[in-house]
């Protein structure tokens, strides 16, 4: 009985624990999300909702699954404004709003009760987490500019938008709002993103430039990506360097692409394009800003920089009645093809440098202040000359670069062109320095341009007026039907060099050093009032003629002989060109080749050493001419031994053996009858002095002949 209650009762708390286990399971699958406290206590909830209302100051919302938001509650997940320091995890799952410009995730405080904030957004699982919206995926914010709201992103995670034909709108960071800069946060930037280097050492990423200006502690902010939106480049009210990096910023706005709207302030925008794509909208502005009525002394440089606006409107404009403004366009262009470059009223300066200025109705206008353009500067401008209608603003009079004296506007001080190339529209002067009447809106002649304007270099559409132009090298060329006013050494070496057979070049001051060479067939006037040297050749005051080119070596035109003089000249290298200089005389020579001396012989007579005209054949000696007789050395005697000759063989014809004759005996072979006679001591083979080594190998053979023998009786003793 006892076992059977036993039994029983084993089997009642099995069948409770099995009825339990579904029970925890369905709790566990239904979860989707875990808050963790700062001691690491969980808690699950199924509805974020739930898990919004228990998040503290330092915990943790983990997800336990994907959230897709439902028709009761169509968001995102949001944290409180109210609690700080917290970290959403999003645990390799991903989130979805449907909510129609919704957002994924949402981290903002209310104005205030806004507090310096740090929020963390992880993915620790090992799955990639998504973002999903059709707004932006996070949006963030201090709600107050005092207070900073710092995000954090950790791990793999990506935004998508609800409509997957379009790209992400990425992260909105609002107000004191702003990322740390981490390859992730770098990576969720779709969209621009500002990255500077802040007080505490650490990068940040912020929404835009002006958030992030006053931010920077070195002054340096880098652009991320490419941008396209309505907010503008503004400067702030700290001198600083915007750097694109290579990016593309697209303003689709409607006031300026770029200001710098507060004084004091210098600001560089450096290695990119920016883009303005209203037709409305200049591209940069150093006039006005809100609540300052003193707009002094503010610097833009562009430096690599390409700045495009496409509508009637000015590249750059500054203020008349303000002071010290610099601007400078160093490496740059700026496109501004159906308006105005640069307008300059204010005082200050204006530097281009090795840049590109393209315009319709002027390139560069200053009223005031000072310019100097210098490097590999252009400065194109297509459109004629306007009527103006109004006082103020700038002229459309169609010059590449005008200075116009303005009554009513502040001192124009100095203006130096030192090198380009300026090309205006047919029949518009490239540089036109002229007064302007405010009130009747007439041109006017400015006899005090000299003092203000100096020209010392370029290449011009058209001449320049004689008051302003200061250089001793300056030419006209006509080229392709084309015709340059050039100035000063560096454009006028420019413009030869581009010259082509057919052109023209009309010189009209030339250095007293000037060294000048023209390419062939160039017709080359002299309008400099005196006589000046091209190609090597004397051009008289007024002359016109086509310059030689003449060869760097001499030609022979005729040969010398041994006996008549030759010549030699420089000849024109141009085609058909028949003409020579610098005609020398060939003296008349023998060519001569040293012949060596021949050894008489016994059989035949030799030959002085000589010299032997290769033309003429004539032959001398010391230069003394010789006949063939008086080179000739005489033969030698036969010399006979026993009747022959011992250098040639012959038979002495006068030979007798039976007599002894003393001439024929030879010097080194003396009739000497008293020689001892020595044959018995010399063997008659003539093998004598080989019998030595004979004798050697047989005693060698009979030592070793011997120790055999001993060697033998030895071994038979022992034995």
């Amino acid at each position: 009985m006892k076992s059977r209650k036993k039994f029983l009762s084993i089997l009642l708390t099995l069948c409770m624990m099995f009825a339990l286990v579904p029970m925890t399971a369905l709790a566990a699958e239904d979860a989707a999300f875990e808050v963790i406290d700062t001691e690491g206590n969980a808690t699950q909830f199924t509805k974020i909702q739930d898990a919004r209302k228990a998040m503290k100051d330092g915990y943790t919302l983990k997800l336990l699954k994907d959230y897709v938001s439902t028709s009761d509650y169509n968001f995102g997940i949001s944290i409180d404004g109210k609690v700080r320091g917290v970290t959403i995890d999003l645990n390799g799952y991903s989130v979805t709003s449907n909510q129609n410009n919704g957002y994924a995730l949402k981290l903002e405080q209310n104005y205030g009760g806004a507090r310096d904030n740090t929020v963390t957004i992880k993915n620790s699982g090992s799955k990639q987490s998504v973002l999903t919206s059709s707004g932006y995926q996070i949006t963030t914010r201090s709600g107050d500019s005092n207070y900073t709201q710092i995000v954090n992103l950790e791990g793999d995670i990506v935004l998508k938008n609800l409509d997957e034909t379009k790209e992400p709108l990425g992260i909105k960071l609002g107000t004191g709002s702003k990322l740390l800069d981490t390859e992730s946060a770098r990576n969720l930037i779709p969209n621009g993103g500002f990255s500077v280097k802040e007080a505490d050492g650490n990068k940040y990423i912020y929404g835009s430039y002006a958030n992030a200006a006053g931010k920077a502690a070195d002054g340096n902010i880098t652009l991320l990506h490419d941008y396209k939106g309505n907010e503008a480049i503004n400067s702030g009210s700290k001198s600083a360097a915007l750097d694109l990096d290579g990016h593309t910023y697209t303003y689709t706005g409607k006031t300026a692409a770029i200001n710098v709207n507060y004084p004091n302030v210098e600001f560089t925008v450096k290695n990119g394009k920016v883009v303005a794509t209203d037709e409305t909208t200049d591209g940069a502005h150093l006039i006005g800003a809100p609540n300052e009525s003193n707009m002094n002394n503010r610097s833009l440089t562009l430096d690599g920089v390409e700045l495009t606006v496409p509508g009637d409107v000015c590249g750059i404009i500054t203020n008349g009645t303000e002071t010290g403004n610099k601007v400078t366009l160093k490496n740059s262009t700026l496109n501004v093809e159906n308006g105005f470059g640069i307008y300059f009223p204010s005082s200050g300066e204006v530097t281009i440098d090795n840049s590109a200025i393209n315009a319709k109705h002027a390139g560069v206008q200053v009223c005031s202040g000072s310019l100097t353009v210098a490097g590999e500067t252009a400065i194109t401008v297509t459109g004629q000359p306007q009527e103006k209608t109004d006082a103020d603003g700038p002229i459309a009079d169609g010059a590449a670069v005008s200075i116009v004296n303005r009554d009513g506007y502040k001192k124009l001080e100095t203006v130096n062109i030192e090198n380009g190339v300026f090309n205006s529209a047919a029949d518009v002067e490239a540089v036109k320095a002229y007064s302007f009447n405010n009130t009747d809106k007439t041109e006017n002649e400015w006899t005090e341009a000299g003092n203000v304007v100096e020209v010392t270099g370029g290449s011009f559409s058209s001449n320049i007026a004689e008051n302003i132009v200061n250089s001793d090298m300056q030419a006209t060329t006509i080229s392709g039907g084309e015709t340059k006013f050039v100035v000063g050494k560096t454009a006028v070496e420019n413009a030869i060099q581009a010259l082509k057979s057919g052109d023209k070049i009309t010189f009209t001051k030339v250095a007293d050093d000037a060294v000048i060479t023209v390419p062939e067939n160039v017709e080359i006037t002299n309008s400099t009032g005196k006589d000046i040297t091209v190609n090597g050749d004397t051009f008289e005051v007024g002359e016109t003629a086509t310059a030689h080119v003449w060869d760097t070596e001499y030609t022979i035109d005729k040969e010398a002989t041994c006996t008549e003089d030759g010549s030699k000249s420089i000849h024109c290298t141009t085609p058909g060109c028949t003409e020579k200089k610098d005609v020398q005389i060939i003296p008349a020579a023998h060519k001569l080749e040293n012949v060596a001396e021949q050894e008489a012989t016994c059989k035949a007579e030799g030959i002085k050493a000589h010299q032997h005209c290769t033309v003429c054949g004539k032959d001398f000696i010391d230069g003394v001419e010789k006949t063939v007789d008086e080179l000739k050395i005489a033969k030698l005697a036969h010399t006979y031994v026993d009747g022959k000759c011992t250098v040639c063989g012959e038979s002495d014809s006068n030979y007798n053996p039976g007599t002894t004759n003393p001439e024929q005996m030879t010097p080194s072979q003396p009739n000497d009858t008293n020689k001892p006679d020595n044959s018995m001591d010399n063997p008659q083979t003539g093998d004598g002095s080989n019998l030595t080594l004979p004798i050697v190998l047989l005693s060698v053979s009979g030592i070793g002949l011997s120790g055999i023998f001993i060697y033998i009786r030895k071994r038979k003793c022992n034995r």
